[in-house]
This record gives C-alpha cells, structure tokens and sequence, in this order.
C-alpha cells in the first residue's frame, strides 16, 4: 500500500530496529512501479513512504519545520497550502489555548483526502493529523514510549516482530466484515479516527539540537509522551437543516458538487468516470459534462456482476452525455490476483473484490497510465434517506436491527466460529453504540453508516484502487458532504433530492431508466415503488426473507461448491496453519457450510488467508497462482 511510514522511540531508535525497519518499509514495495524513500532519519524518528508514480506525497521545510502531506488537497493552490501549515504549526507546538479549534476549522475548511506530519526539528516534537472524513485509512501502535504509524498494519508487525490477533474484533469482522471503532483485528493496533491528532514529545530530537517536552505541551508519561485524539466527533443530530424547500437544497448541492468534481479534475490525466447503470456515477458524469471538462468513461463486464441491461444503460448515459465509452471484458481473478490483493490491503478489502486486478490492467490498456477514476462512492449514503424504515424502541432492538441488516454471517455462527460467547458480542456491539454521539437511535444508525461502514470498510475498496491510480469521489468533499448531511431526511425520501440535483445537471440523463427500478428518478411512478419498499421493509424478517427468495435476485446461501478451488484452499489453510486453529473453529465452518453465502465465505477466507500471511512462512493461495480462484 503506498504512503507514509513512521516509528518514534522514547529511548532512540536502535540499530536492530532500524534493519527491522529498512525490511518493513521494503514489504510495502510489492510492484516494480513503486519505490521507497526515508523522508526523515532521526535518533528517534524514523519517517519513509512508498509510492508509485501516481501516488502524492509532498515534502517541504521553512526554518524550524518540516512538513509532510499525503494525499491531495483540492481547491486550494500548493503555495497556499504551505502558507496555511507553516502559520498553524507554531500554535500546536506551542500548546496555545484553542489550537484544537484552530486545526478543526482548516479541516473543514480544506477539502480532499489527506494526511499531514509536522516535525518541530529543534525539539523533535511532532504531530499527525488527517481530513475529517479519514479518507486515507491510517493505523498506529502506542505501547511502552514507541510509536508507529503507518498506511498498512503489516509494517507496524513487522516492526514489531510479532503478530496477536483480538477475538472480539475477529467476531465483528465475521459478523460485518470490519470491527468497530477504532478497532482492527489486530489486539495492538488501531485504525484513526477522522479528524484526529496524534502527538509525540521532544524526547531527544530528530537530528535537531535536543530540547525535551515543550511549554504547553500534554505529556502523558504513561504513554511516553504520546497522545492520541479525537479533534471532532461526528454527530448527524447537530444538523441545522437550514433551507426552504428541496429545490433550494438541490441548487446549494449542485453548486458545491460541481465545485468538487472541477477541483478533481486533472488536466494532466485521462479523467475516467466508472461509469455503472445506477444513479451515483450517472450523477458525477453528468456534473462533469455540465462542467465541460474532457472525460471518458468505462464500464466493466465480468460474468458474476454485469447484466447485459446494465452494459446498454451505462452506454446510453454515456451517449447521452456525449462522453468516450468503453467497454471493458475483465477475465476472473487468477489465484496471483487474490495474494496480491490480500498483500496489498493487507486484508483490509475482502478477496471477494480481486477481481479489481484484472480491471486496473484492462484501463491501463484503454486509457494509459496517468488515469484520474472518477467514481460515484457514497451517493448511497449521502443522497439518501438512509436511516431505519421500522421503529426501533430501545437500545437491545438496535442491536438487533443493525446485526439482522448487516450481518455477513449469523451472530450464533459467528460465536462458534470465533470461540467468543454471543453475549459478550452483543454486549460488545451495545456499549459501541451507546458511546456515539447521537440520542435518537435512528440517526445512531446514520451514524453506524456513514462512521463504520463507510470508514471502515468502504473506504478501503477506494483504498485499493489508489494502488494504481489516483481516485477522485466527489461525494466525499468535505464542503459536500457536510451540506448535505444538513439536509432533512425528508427530502431524500424516494430520491427526491437525487432527482432535482441530477435534472439540473441533465434532464436527458435523468429520463434514462435506472435498472434496479425499471424506472428512470423523474417517473412519477416511483414514488410507488418507494411506499412499497417501505411496507416491504416494515415486515417481520421471515417474512421478508420468503419475498427476497421470489424476488429476481438474491444472495445464494453456500456460495462456492465444495469442490471448488476456493474451499479446496481454505480447508488447506486451516490445516496446515496452527494459528487458524488457534483463533476459529474449522469444525464449526464445516458443519455450517449450508448458512454461509459467498459474501460471507469471502470475508472468511480472506480472515483464513490473512492470519496465515501473517504468522506463516508462506501462503496456500501460492499453490493456485494460474487457477482461477475466486
């Protein structure tokens, strides 16, 4: 994974670890593209990154500072992205009242998907902080006055020189395919909150003159020096909801979104929208042809996904828009795909996704190398009303309502399997939820939404694709998205806010039928398709699982034969592998093979795969490199 890479030690860097950490940062260069660079090399700083040609990160010193950024900041000039650091910097070093509030504000105010490293050379203090949306998922280990930070927690192991998994965390990946909060399945590592700081003493300096814990500065000596915080909390019950009507709220968002798809534009790259039949990306490639801004779009068959409706919707939105359109037949994920992946997000976007590999070379070959991806990522979330269509009474019926909507695999099941009581797990999943922000339980699951599944989990999926090549989602602008989370919930209800945005950016792409519904946002039939979602919605479970199943589509419980190459892999995984063993129960995966869908079994056996990357010499998927595998 490209990015940043930091280790920081109280007592100084010793020349042990420092090989330990050479051999770290050269795991992260799987690619003959990439290339690894120490940044800073200090007594007790160490800070390198690795990148590929498309991959931004940007260097710069005045005086005492010295001043990393990771990641693209839009609509604000490089020269004046500098000015505003170096003037921040002096208030944080300085530990002066409000210089919280002062970071807050220029997140807010800075749109873009970001990291930013401060190094206060003279003392050697430094600090870390991302967007507010954490866009760039980062992780950390805090023990014993050593700090490391890195884009991948494989380096911070093999830092660490050891690997211990969490088996409460292991239980909410199998139970929604990520853990909560700032969890990671990792027991000693974390994932970083949005909008968070991390902070390190002067202990000796980096290279600089010494200078120890400066005025101001909150030094917790438990820690040795270090602190890590939550800057800001989101809570979607503090929105104001200010504006008239749905219009009024369509043209403040149609403006800010074409203010996010023009800064995202590249003039030095081929703009590509991944262009699909549903309305996310149908959206940003119509903002992008209202802008006039050149982009080309593509869209990809693969046999497990694309309807042939789909390809010819796709295209017509595209002819419509008077856009180039390619299409793209990608072949499935050979079993080097699937390692690759695995190493890549180190098993942070599930191998049900490799097929990915396999699309990324298919648009190197139709559009090039420098490629700028456009894509519609959270439109789902943002643009509409997402939250519980049943009401939900008390805080055991979240629970219950989050597990029942989200679950890869039964919780009893997940129990079994994780050697972790379903108690424990409940009450694991309820004191989370209780420490959210929000009171009304239904924007407790806005939160849920946009805080976990999106976070940590969605954001990983982009994550990939910046392995190869810049992507741009502008729903994701802070400006954007903070707007819009204003909205009454009202006004998304049956994607009336949808419809108006999308009609002011072109009412010919807006009039193209949507496949899922059969019908294009500006018929006036769709309300009736929503209010019969809603009832739909509103039935007991059974009940809605006996709809489902005479329904066009839905998830096949099983998922892969049992003689499949997939299942021949994790079965030998498991065997081979002691510390598979160790944190689940096979005979219980075996006996239940039945209960388990392909979206599940993927999430398993990317958690199999991983833990036998991790502690073993080697990895079964080595065995399937030119099969077909998943």
């Amino acid at each position: 994974m490209p990015g940043i890479s930091l280790v920081h030690r109280k007592n100084g860097i010793a020349p042990i670890e420092r090989a330990l950490i050479g051999a770290a940062l050269g795991s992260a260069v799987q690619h003959g593209g990439y290339r690894k660079s120490t940044l800073v090399d200090g007594k007790d700083l160490f800070l390198g990154a690795t990148r590929h040609s498309k991959y931004p990160v940007t260097v710069f010193e005045s005086g005492e500072l010295f001043v990393c950024v990771e990641g693209r900041i839009y609509g604000k000039p490089p020269g004046v992205v500098r000015h505003e650091l170096l003037n921040l910097s002096p208030s944080i070093f300085a530990g002066s009242r409000g210089y919280k509030e002062q970071i807050v504000r220029w997140l807010f105010d800075t749109d873009g998907d970001y990291i930013v490293f401060i190094l206060h050379k003279p003392s050697g203090e430094l600090c870390i902080f991302n967007d507010a949306l954490a866009r760039l998922p980062l992780f950390y280990h805090n023990s014993g006055g050593a700090l490391i930070v890195s884009r991948e927690p494989r380096f911070i192991t093999n830092v660490l020189g050891r690997v211990q998994f969490d088996r409460e965390s292991i239980a909410q990946y199998l139970l929604f395919g990520y853990p909560l909060g700032d969890r990671t399945v990792f027991s000693d590592i974390h994932q970083m909150f949005p909008a968070s700081i991390i902070r390190a003493g002067g202990f000796r300096g980096a290279g600089g003159s010494g200078g120890g814990d400066r005025t101001g500065f909150c030094v917790d000596g438990a820690a040795g020096g270090i602190t890590v915080e939550r800057l800001h909390r989101h809570n979607f019950e503090d929105r104001t909801g200010n504006g008239s009507d749905v219009r009024g709220y369509a043209r403040d968002l149609a403006g800010l979104f074409e203010k996010a798809c023009r800064d995202r534009h590249d003039q030095e790259d081929r703009n590509i929208v991944a262009l699909s039949s549903g309305m996310d990306s149908r959206m940003v490639a119509s903002c992008l042809a209202r802008t006039g801004l050149p982009f080309s779009s593509e869209t990809f068959r693969y046999d497990h996904f694309a309807y042939e409706k789909d390809v010819r919707t796709a295209k017509l939105v595209a002819g419509t828009l008077g856009c180039e359109w390619k299409l793209l037949q990608i072949e499935p994920a050979m079993g080097k795909d699937v390692l690759d992946l695995l190493r890549m997000k180190d098993g942070l976007n599930f191998l049900g996704m490799s097929f990915s590999l396999p699309l990324f070379r298919r648009i190197r070959e139709a559009f090039g190398e420098r490629v700028t991806l456009f894509t519609g990522d959270g439109g789902d979330k943002v643009l509409r009303d997402i939250r519980p269509a049943v009401r939900i009474g008390d805080m055991d019926g979240f629970v219950k309502y989050v597990v029942a909507a989200n679950q890869l695999m039964p919780i009893d099941l997940v129990a079994e399997t994780a050697h972790v009581r379903r108690d424990d797990i409940v009450e694991g999943l309820r004191r989370h939820f209780e420490s959210y922000d929000e009171r009304d339980l239904r924007l407790k699951y806005v939160h849920f939404l946009i805080c976990e599944r999106c976070m940590k989990w969605l954001f990983h999926g982009e994550d990939r694709n910046r392995c190869a090549f810049w992507q741009a989602a502008p729903m994701y602008s802070i400006r954007f998205f903070e707007r819009v989370m204003d909205c009454p919930f009202e006004f998304k209800k049956g994607y009336r806010l949808y419809r108006e945005m999308l009609v002011l950016f072109s009412r010919e792409a807006a009039d193209i039928v949507n496949t899922e519904w059969n019908l294009p946002v500006t018929s006036s039939r769709l309300r009736w398709y929503w209010m019969m979602r809603e009832i739909y919605l509103r039935l007991p479970v059974p009940l809605r699982k006996f709809v489902r199943s005479r329904y066009r589509y839905h998830r096949s419980a099983g998922g892969y034969p049992e003689n499949s190459d997939v299942m021949r892999c994790f079965f030998g995984q498991s065997a081979s592998c002691a510390a598979i063993s160790e944190y689940l129960s096979i005979d219980a995966i075996r006996r239940n093979l039945g209960r388990i869908d392909r979206l599940g079994f993927d999430h398993l056996f990317t958690l199999t795969s991983m833990i036998e990357d991790f502690t073993g010499p080697r990895s079964s998927i080595e065995d399937y490199f030119n099969r077909e595998l998943i």
